[in-house]
C-alpha cells in the first residue's frame, strides 16, 4: 500500500522550481524532513452530539450507578456506526463498568466482540496492569488466543500507520491574516480525535490555529504514541502547517499532557521550531538542561504548568518549577487540590489563562 505522505511530481521544471524554493527556505535538513517523513494532515472525524451527551451522563454515574451507565452506553453502541465512538465505549467504558459490578466475563466479552470488529487494544500485563481491570480476564481460557489476535491486528495496522495531525482554524479564519499556532501533543499514547475534545477553549476557538498531533506507533485502535527520542516528524508537521496555513511564526506554542512534556521541551529547548511558550498539563518528568533553560529564558520563552496535588509525579513537578525559577525562565505553576494525573475541572479556563500568560 502506498502511504499518503508528501509527494511531488518529479517531471518537468515545476518540480525543480519547488525543490529549489523549499531548499532555500528550509535548508537541506528541513527539506529532507518534509519530503522523507510520512507526515500527513487528516480531516477531523465528526463526533456526534449524542455521544458527547451520553458520555457526560456516564461521567456523573461513574462509581455511583454502573448498571445505569452500562444501559446508556449499550443503547448508544446499538445506534452509532462511528468507529471512534464504538472503540471508546468498547475499550474505555463498558469493561471497567462491568468489572465494577463483578461481571468479569461480560466485560471481557465486550472486548472480544470489539475485536471481531477489527479493534485492538493497548494492554500492560504483569505487576503494573493497564487497564487495571485486565487482571480479571487473565485466567479465562480464551485470553491467550485473544492476546494473539490483538497482536496480529496491531502489527497489521502498524504496516500502514502514518504520523497524522488535525488542524482546526479559528472562527472567521482569513488566509491573509496571521494567527498564533498551538500544537497539541498527547502523553504516552493518545488520539488526536480525543485531543480535539480535551484541548478546547473560547480563546483557541476564536483566535488560534490549533494542530493536534498523533504519532505513528500503534498501541491500540485510534491510539498512537510518538517515537521516544525522534521529534523529526513533529518538526515536519510544523513546517507543513506553516506552509499551508497563515501562521504567525513569532507566536508558536505547544500544549502537552503527561509524557508529551518530554517532546515539547525538546522542541523548545533545542530550538527545533520557534516555540515561544508551552502549556504542560499534568506533566511527566522530562530531563532538564539548565544551560538550555537559561538560553530559553533569554529568548523570553514562558511555561505554564497545571498539576494535580495527588499526582504521583507532583514532587518531581514541583522540582521542575524550582529549576525553572533558578534558570530565570518565567513560569506559571498551578496545583489543583483533589486532582491526580488528570485535567483540572476548569481546563478550558486554565488554557485561556495560560495563553494570556505565555502569549504576551
Amino acid at each position: 500500500m502506498e502511504k499518503q505522505g508528501v509527494h511531488l511530481d518529479r517531471s518537468g521544471n515545476s518540480f525543480w522550481a519547488i525543490y529549489i524554493f523549499l531548499f532555500t527556505l528550509l535548508g537541506s535538513g528541513g527539506l529532507l524532513s518534509i519530503l522523507s517523513q510520512d507526515v500527513v494532515e487528516v480531516k477531523q472525524t465528526k463526533i456526534t452530539h449524542e455521544y458527547l451527551t451520553v458520555m457526560e451522563q456516564v461521567n456523573t454515574l461513574r462509581g455511583q450507578d454502573p448498571a445505569k451507565a452500562i444501559g446508556l452506553l449499550g443503547d448508544l453502541l446499538a445506534k452509532t456506526d462511528s468507529r471512534f465512538e464504538r472503540f471508546q465505549i468498547i475499550f474505555w467504558e463498558l469493561p471497567a463498568l462491568y468489572c465494577e459490578l463483578g461481571k468479569f466475563r461480560e466485560g471481557f466479552d465486550v472486548l472480544k466482540n470489539g475485536q471481531q470488529e477489527g479493534f485492538f487494544y493497548p494492554f500492560m500485563l504483569g505487576e503494573n496492569k493497564f487497564p487495571p481491570h485486565v487482571g480479571h480476564f487473565e485466567n479465562f481460557a480464551d485470553f491467550s488466543s485473544f492476546l494473539a489476535e490483538n497482536k496480529r491486528l496491531r502489527s497489521e495496522e502498524q504496516q500502514k500507520a502514518n504520523f497524522e495531525y488535525i488542524v482546526r482554524t479559528p472562527k472567521n479564519y482569513l488566509p491573509e491574516k496571521k494567527y498564533p499556532l498551538l500544537m497539541v501533543l498527547c502523553g504516552g499514547f493518545g488520539s488526536h480525535l480525543q485531543q480535539t475534545l480535551d484541548w478546547r477553549s473560547p480563546k483557541l476557538e476564536s483566535e488560534y490555529i490549533v494542530a493536534y498531533l498523533q504519532g505513528d506507533q500503534c498501541q491500540g485502535s485510534f491510539l498512537r504514541s510518538y517515537q521516544r527520542e525522534n521529534v523529526d516528524q513533529m518538526v515536519a508537521a510544523y513546517r507543513q502547517i506553516a506552509m499551508k496555513y497563515s501562521v504567525d511564526s513569532g507566536r508558536v506554542f505547544i500544549g502537552a499532557q503527561s509524557a508529551g512534556a518530554h517532546h515539547s521541551l525538546k522542541l523548545m529547548l533545542e530550538e527545533l521550531i520557534p516555540v515561544k511558550g508551552v502549556i504542560l498539563a499534568f506533566p511527566g518528568t522530562p530531563q532538564l538542561d539548565e544551560a538550555l533553560l537559561k538560553k530559553a529564558a533569554e529568548r523570553v520563552v514562558k511555561i505554564s504548568i497545571l498539576a494535580g496535588e495527588n499526582d504521583p509525579r507532583i514532587i518531581r513537578t514541583k522540582e521542575m518549577a524550582v529549576t525553572l525559577d533558578k534558570c530565570g525562565l518565567p513560569n506559571r505553576f498551578i496545583v489543583f487540590s483533589e486532582k491526580g494525573h488528570e485535567f483540572p475541572d476548569d481546563f478550558p479556563k486554565q488554557i485561556d489563562l495560560s495563553l494570556a500568560f505565555i502569549d504576551q
